[in-house]
């Protein structure tokens, strides 16, 4: 059986694989349709900007994931990020909302370390 921890990390895997990022449709799957992110680069986004574009296939790897329970209904994962194809670090928070039996993505942030 996959523990919760694992689940929410496999969840964070999906959005960050290269072949979702080009063809988004499992991206978009996993968002809120409230979704809100904070970008590293400092610009807000919803869930409307991601339905006409496609992502930077980058190879990322996580580090220091942590998954945390907030209520019955809603779950925070924290990590970093090591993106190998720009040699980037960011620090990342994802609020995940349980949405009639599915877990969604309703919050995202990247924080980028500067080096």
């Amino acid at each position: 059986m996959t523990s919760r921890n694992d689940y929410f990390y496999q969840l964070e895997k999906t959005h960050l694989n290269a072949e979702n990022r080009t063809t988004m449709d499992e991206i978009l799957n996993l968002l809120d349709d409230d979704f809100m992110e904070f970008g590293k680069s400092g610009k807000k986004t919803y869930k409307s900007d991601y339905l006409n574009i496609t992502l930077p296939a980058d190879q990322y790897e996580i580090f220091d994931f942590k998954s945390h329970s907030l209520d019955a209904n809603s779950h925070l994962t924290t990590y970093t990020l090591v993106n190998h194809t720009t040699n980037e670090t960011t620090l990342r928070s994802s609020v995940w909302k349980n949405r009639k039996g599915r877990w969604k993505l309703y919050f995202h942030q990247g924080t980028l370390i500067k080096s």
